[in-house]
């Protein structure tokens, strides 16, 4: 099994409202197929078992970018 890796991804409605998610996957790729097969709902699970929901005829852009927390130096 491949190693997950975590995204932020930041649904935009239009130019003032947006929602982020940060969600695992095995690549950008695929986690972008996953999310545009959606049709109508996408749904989503934190890891606080908080399930949030993306309205997709709604969204009018999507961006995905690899999480890297930031890294505290002398440690």
């Amino acid at each position: 099994m491949k190693k997950m890796k975590e995204f932020r991804v930041k649904f935009r409605f239009d130019n003032e409202n947006s929602t982020t998610f940060f969600i695992k996957s095995e690549n950008k790729e695929m986690l972008y197929g996953n999310i545009i097969s959606h049709k109508e709902w996408y749904e989503h699970e934190d890891n606080n078992g908080v399930l949030n929901v993306v309205n997709m005829k709604l969204v009018t852009s999507i961006s995905i970018v690899e999480y890297k927390p930031a890294s505290i130096r002398g440690l």
